[in-house]
């Protein structure tokens, strides 16, 4: 039977449903955006369509909206949801609302490292360890912040006084700078760093380098 002009063949598509991954069950290329949304909200623990579709509609439907989320939106989406109606009400509890902020700052380093973010290559358990590995660097990050507040009148440089200081003085000024996060959670030594271009390509020793050499 000839298919029908009139009907868009990607809104049939669509009609197909979504069948959900779980376990070792690996996500394979070619998902697409929504599909992704669905998939990673069944992984968190929201089992049921009425609170996936609600999760998307309300508060985040792609990684472009996850981009610019903190921790307290998540805990006001928390606060929000759990505090509707009994028809629209969803109680996130610790486990899934640790996960959401976990999936934030995932999604963030992607961006903190010229990279997109997919879960094409994961399954449940995979994606379930890069929250944790993404919630561990957001504490580190923390950490670096604080101790950077802390020490920040000790580390400053001061100014340039002489050309004949000037070695001594860009070394400390480096170490200031990396010591400084700037809002995107990056060291500010990144905006001095000799390669203007993201290093995309070479292997980074850890994460807060990988960052300097690769932000955007």
């Amino acid at each position: 039977m000839a298919e029908d002009p009139a009907v868009d063949p990607l809104i049939v598509r669509l009609r197909i449903p979504y069948e959900f991954l779980v376990g070792n069950d690996i996500v394979n290329d070619g998902i697409s955006d929504e599909n992704t949304m669905l998939q990673i909200l069944h992984w968190i623990g929201f089992r049921t369509e009425q609170h996936r579709e609600a999760l998307i509609a309300d508060c985040f439907g792609s990684f472009e909206d996850l981009r610019v989320l903190t921790e307290k939106d998540v805990t006001a989406m928390s606060s929000d949801f759990g505090g509707r109606q009994a028809q629209e009400r969803i109680h996130f509890g610790t486990r899934r609302t640790k996960s959401i902020k976990g999936l934030v700052h995932w999604v963030q380093d992607f961006y903190r490292v010229s990279e997109l973010p997919s879960i094409v290559g994961l399954n449940e358990i995979t994606f379930k360890q890069q929250l944790e590995r993404a919630l561990a660097r957001a504490d580190i990050r923390s950490s670096l912040k604080n101790q950077a507040s802390t020490a920040a009148d000790a580390a400053t440089p001061g100014a340039l006084k002489s050309e004949k200081q000037w070695k001594e003085w860009e070394e400390k000024f480096i170490n200031y700078a990396r010591s400084q996060l700037g809002s995107n959670g990056i060291p500010l030594s990144y905006v001095i760093r000799e390669n203007e271009q993201p290093d995309t390509v070479a292997v980074h020793p850890d994460f807060v380098n990988k960052t300097i050499a690769c932000a955007p």
